[in-house]
């Protein structure tokens, strides 16, 4: 009896065993995943393209009856896929199957290489990409990478027997990943949490299984083509720099500023002179072609370029994607109009500005917000009386005659406003003479004509007076100006002294 409960007791705990280790990876235990033969990609990020990386192994691989079999990429060099358009036609004339995954969209790459593999007779049933990243967690050695490259560099490059069988190493590589997933169950917790992880993220992209990865009509995407720059692609910092502006409400700027460092040192062959160039792509609603810019940069040097966007319209979303295997640093600055304020967003606010510094990694990453209707009134921050040659050289010329009448004194109010405003055909500037340095002369002045400066947020007010009154105060009232949100200023009374002479 004893007995019996102790083998009741082992069952249970593998029972357990094998739930917690399934859990992450439930997906793959269905009876076609199991029995279907898988078409497996090694993808190299360190030579970067839209769907994840060069194609450095090729493999078929079936769970039961288990069935592995992988060869290099340069194995299938003899089939091509017809002419290479840009950018692709920079390095051949013609597409290897290595060269399909030219998509930031994963389904349509997969699709691509499943037509590629259909026609050389390759019968499989899903396409799985696997990254050097995740593979290099499953093995457990963050330097295989670095490893692996100098043995297949290592060659005697006119020996030809060798140089065709350089490749075989990583064909090896990924064999060996695939043994060592299913043989070593005492790994299989951490290795089916990182595959669950890598299959969400799209390091480990399995079709119909892994979740879309591909950039949205509303989202700038960054994309790096590595274009015979060798390994170095994992020695370049890539940063993305967007600051968004709203000159008006619903007229916007957009400034993107993309650039790249080489931080390697010159060591072949992993870090050496990269060439190759970013492809951006704009949201659909700007109206904007895609771009793709050449570089070339050695260990060291650094590259940029600026875009500026002026799109119109209701804005309250724009996504930044990288796509699978690339990494951007991406800083997010945006501005609000005057005296708006956030209703709500996803990153940091105060008053009228939104901030986000971070990573985006095969992900998109949105920036999403409401504004608050802007009900501030515009009021009065500084109100000058000027002589004339304290007023700007254009309304000298405008007014210059103005000032040389003999029979009424012409002046000049300056008014600052909060922000800036709108003069509405109900405008009205009325003056008071308030009496107080010289009580026994009432002299109110007579507006003449507003001018919008500095923006629209200044005005320069001409008005007339029959009579000087060194020091003397009054007080100026303005009507029907009002902000872009159509809150008008108040009636409040400002005080202009006459210190100009």
């Amino acid at each position: 009896m004893k007995l019996v409960k102790k083998w009741y007791l082992w069952i249970g705990l593998l029972v357990l065993f094998f739930g917690i280790c399934a859990w992450p990876i439930r997906w793959a235990f269905t009876p076609n995943f199991l029995t279907q033969t898988h078409l497996v990609l090694l993808t190299n990020e360190a030579e970067a393209r839209p769907c994840g990386g060069f194609v450095t192994a090729i493999g078929e691989v079936r769970i039961f009856p288990l069935k592995i079999t992988l060869r290099n990429a340069y194995a299938l060099a003899e089939k091509s896929f017809g002419t290479a358009q840009p950018p692709l036609n920079k390095v051949a004339p013609s597409v290897k199957f290595w060269d399909l995954g030219t998509s930031p969209d994963v389904a349509v790459c997969a699709d691509f290489f499943h037509g590629g593999a259909k026609m050389m007779g390759i019968k499989h049933s899903r396409v799985i990409f696997i990254s050097n990243k995740i593979a290099e967690k499953i093995i457990d050695d963050p330097n295989f990478f670095a490893d692996m490259t100098r043995t297949v560099a290592n060659v005697d490059r006119h020996d030809e027997q060798m140089l065709a069988e350089r490749k075989s190493p990583l064909a090896d590589f990924g064999k060996k990943i695939v043994l060592k997933t299913i043989f070593t169950p005492w790994n299989w917790p951490r290795l089916t949490r990182e595959i669950g992880k890598a299959v969400q993220s799209g390091e480990l992209y399995i079709s119909g299984i892994s979740p879309d990865l591909k950039p949205g009509a509303s989202d700038i995407a960054a994309i790096e083509w590595n274009l015979g720059g060798g390994k170095s692609s994992r020695f370049l910092e890539r940063n993305l720099d967007i600051s968004i502006r709203e000159l008006r409400p619903q007229h916007w700027q957009v400034i993107v500023n993309t650039r790249l460092d080489h931080l390697g040192q010159q060591d072949e062959p992993l870090s050496q002179l990269w060439k190759g160039g970013v492809e951006m792509r704009w949201p659909d609603a700007w109206g904007a072609p895609d771009e793709f810019v050449d570089i070339a940069l050695a260990p060291g040097e650094k590259w940029n370029q600026e875009w500026i966007f002026e799109p119109h319209g209701t804005l309250q979303h724009v996504g930044v994607f990288a796509p699978r295997g690339q990494k951007w640093n991406v800083d997010w600055r945006l501005s609000l109009f005057g005296q708006e304020t956030f209703e709500e967003s996803n990153f940091e606010t105060h008053e009228n500005i939104g901030l986000w510094n971070g990573t985006v990694r095969t992900d998109r990453r949105d920036f999403n917000w409401k504004e608050k209707e802007d009900t501030t009134k515009p009021f009065v921050t500084l109100h000058e009386w000027l002589s004339m040659n304290q007023i700007p050289k254009e309304a000298q010329e405008r007014w210059g005659k103005n000032f040389l009448q003999s029979s009424a004194r012409f002046s000049v109010a300056e008014i600052h406003f909060s922000e800036p405003v709108i003069v509405t055909k109900n405008m009205k500037v009325v003056f008071r003479d308030k009496n107080f340095e010289n009580k026994e002369i009432t002299n109110d002045p007579r507006f003449d004509e507003l001018l919008l400066w500095n923006g629209e947020q200044t005005a320069l007010i001409g008005f007339w007076q029959e009579s000087v009154q060194p020091n003397e105060r009054f007080s100026i009232r303005l009507e029907g100006i009002t902000d872009a949100a159509g809150n008008e200023i108040s009636e409040k009374e400002y005080t202009i002294i006459d210190r100009t002479e």
